[in-house]
């Protein structure tokens, strides 16, 4: 049995608290040690610092905390109250918002696809946006009075 301090591998641990650990244990600790110092040692030398805002997704990942259970709920909702929106839209509207913003086409993809100029679609897209704002407007209303 080996001793060792978890305050030396958990930064959580404020005081020192000694524990005996199995010799397997032990080297799996200091290999993880190892590693990690190495890693270090290897963005020290190659100057692979990021800065947090760099807009690169780092700073979204060390801050990214998971979504409440009442998150979830309120996203769902309002998913599903974008989709029932999206059903009052006529067939061209709902077939050309869905293409540009769900399916992440271009207008001038969706205009190619149906054979119209890319100013149709885009009509199209602008006046299916204005529908579905009055109709979600509605929703909302409804919701709180």
């Amino acid at each position: 049995m080996t001793m060792i301090n978890l305050k030396d591998h958990y930064p959580f641990c404020r005081e020192d608290c000694c524990m005996d650990v199995s010799e397997e244990l032990a080297e799996l600790f200091a290999a993880c040690d190892r590693r990690e110092a190495a890693y270090r040692s290897r963005v020290r030398y190659h100057k692979a610092y990021y800065s947090l805002d760099r807009g690169d997704g780092v700073e979204h990942m060390a801050l990214h905390v998971g979504e409440s259970p009442e998150e979830i709920c309120v996203q769902n909702e309002a998913k599903r109250e974008l989709y029932a929106a999206m059903r009052k839209l006529p067939g061209k509207q709902q077939r050309r918002i869905y293409a540009y913003f769900f399916m992440g086409m271009s207008m001038t993809e969706i205009a190619a696809a149906e054979g119209v100029g890319c100013a149709t679609i885009s009509q199209s897209i602008h006046a299916g946006i204005r529908n579905l704002e009055k109709s979600l407007g509605n929703a909302e209303k409804g919701r709180k009075g």
